[in-house]
């Protein structure tokens, strides 16, 4: 190799040969290009290229926050810089079609739909001709999705019509779990039970007449009450009530050609109270309050089989789950809470004060997972449980459940779950309180109205219905959209249908006594 050259180039001279000739070959190398072989320059090359590499992935790691928050609903405000996350409001009405309306603005959407706007407080109102405006304030979160999915519309006018007319006024009216079927028992017709099909409005109740040689002392029929409907609405049990005891449960059937049975004579039981075991007709629970035992029963073979002692209370949802309070097992001037799981195991929930004036009890299922409330008045205080009995199998160290929710009412009287069992409510008096599982909320309110000792009924999944003055009314779950729905004596309150298109009511007056129909849903 000759030296550098005033160009900055180097000579390079090869030497090489083959088998036959030796050759020689010039090559001429710059000398940027031989900067590679400078160590400063060769780190500086490096030092650039890392800086390279590492501006590249500020700029990937950037971007990729950038569409985190974009993605979590964050934008800037351009007018005051402020960095703002999105919420979602999910809308719908039943019927749909409802204009949507945030803080009195109208939004394009219409129910059902999902509005994406910044967190914060909302005044959303439902809107559609012929009904009744539906309004809830929300407090949005960012990054949260708050459901509206539950506003049933009532129509601006009722107009109920008159589809059956009785001499009197019936002692008991109930209605199937499917909400298909209603019954009517009088009191002049202590032998009659009346079945009315609500997808038949037309057609005159149908009369099943109870043989009185059915009865264990046919000398002694009074007044008949249905207790329960049988899962296939086929049959009912009737509790015969003279002088507030009961001396007979019967299963009336509704269909010709099934024969009904006094369950006392044919299952040979005094002084207890039976219960259906599942809905079904021939397995029920048999309670002794006398001697606080718990057992269950067939129709077919007759054997009563023991499954609880010491119980004051009960509340089954199956076979298998059934919530009880006891007096065996605990502290001085407490009962226990239990709760079984099959025939041999049960787990303590919560101790209660004994001797109080109720313990409140109820449970039901969200999806598959099991529900309870326990209470007592005396406490003020209802405890609210989800799988409590996983939550006690995953948790072998812990002796007592997690309570989902803690429900704060002075003196609650009452507690039960939605029909679908995601809402659970406790009443005293006036004020209620509930929680909605899915959206892990709790709502606190005073009813308005002036409230009997009539226990509170759930319309649907989300609505509760109360009668006041001789009317009945309606509203969600956490007290919004108190309406007025039509007359009808307390003890009656009204019957929606199951497709929620017609409610039933009833006359204030004796004679005659008359049962009316009302469209909700406006046909056009």
């Amino acid at each position: 190799m000759q030296n550098c050259n005033t160009k900055g180039e180097y000579l390079f001279v090869i030497w090489y040969s083959d088998a036959t000739t030796t050759k020689i070959k010039k090559s001429v190398i710059t000398k940027k290009n031989m900067d590679y072989l400078d160590p400063n320059k060769k780190k500086a090359h490096r030092t650039r290229l890392f800086l390279g590499y590492a501006l590249i992935a500020v700029a990937i790691a950037i971007a990729t926050v950038i569409l985190v928050y974009v993605g979590s609903g964050y934008y800037i405000d351009r007018q005051t810089g402020d960095l703002i996350q999105n919420g979602q409001i999910y809308v719908n009405s039943d019927p749909e079609g409802a204009s949507v309306y945030l803080n009195d603005k109208l939004q394009r959407a219409k129910t059902a739909s999902k509005l994406v706007v910044p967190s914060g407080s909302y005044g959303v109102a439902l809107k559609r001709d012929g009904y009744r405006d539906w309004i809830q304030q929300v407090q949005l979160e960012g990054g949260k999705v708050q459901r509206l999915d539950y506003a049933l519309l009532i129509p601006s006018v009722l107009k109920p019509a008159v589809v059956q007319t009785f001499a009197t006024v019936p002692t008991d009216v109930s209605q199937s779990n499917d909400r298909r079927f209603m019954s009517l028992v009088f009191a002049d017709k202590p032998s009659t039970v009346l079945f009315y099909d609500e997808t038949k409005p037309d057609l005159d109740a149908k009369v099943v007449l109870i043989d009185k040689a059915l009865f264990s002392d046919p000398t002694k029929v009074g007044s008949l009450v249905v207790k329960e409907w049988t899962e296939d609405t086929k049959k009912v049990l009737i509790e015969n009530r003279v002088a507030g005891v009961v001396l007979d449960y019967l299963l009336i059937s509704r269909v010709d050609g099934d024969p009904s049975v006094n369950l006392t004579k044919t299952l040979k039981l005094k002084d207890v109270s039976i219960g259906l075991k599942e809905g079904a007709s021939d397995s029920y629970f048999i309670f002794s309050k006398t001697a606080k035992t718990l057992g269950a029963i067939n129709l077919n073979d007759k054997v009563l089989v023991p499954r609880l002692s010491g119980v004051l209370q009960y509340k089954a949802y199956n076979n298998d789950i059934i919530a009880y309070i006891t007096d065996t097992g605990a502290t001085k001037d407490k009962v226990q809470a239990r709760l079984t799981d099959g025939v041999d195991k049960n787990y303590l929930l919560r101790e209660l004060p004994a001797g109080a004036t109720s313990y409140l009890l109820d449970i039901s299922k969200v999806g598959s997972t099991s529900v309870l409330a326990v209470g007592a008045s005396a406490e003020n205080k209802v405890a609210v449980y989800r799988n409590p009995i996983g939550y006690l199998k995953a948790n072998p160290n812990k002796t007592l459940p997690l309570a989902t929710t803690i429900l704060q009412l002075e003196n609650p009287t009452e507690v039960s779950f939605s029909t679908d069992g995601s809402i659970i409510m406790a009443r005293g008096g006036q004020k209620i309180a509930s929680h909605y599982f899915e959206e892990d909320r709790t709502a606190r309110f005073v009813v308005s109205l002036p409230l009997g000792s009539e226990r509170l009924r759930w319309t649907d999944g989300k609505h509760l219905q109360a009668v006041s003055g001789g009317s009945a009314y309606i509203f969600d779950f956490d007290g919004a959209n108190l309406q007025k729905l039509t007359d009808t004596p307390e003890q009656f309150s009204v019957y929606f249908d199951s497709n929620y298109r017609s409610l039933y009511s009833f006359s204030n007056t004796a004679k005659p006594f008359t049962m009316s129909r009302t469209l909700i849903k406006i046909v056009n």
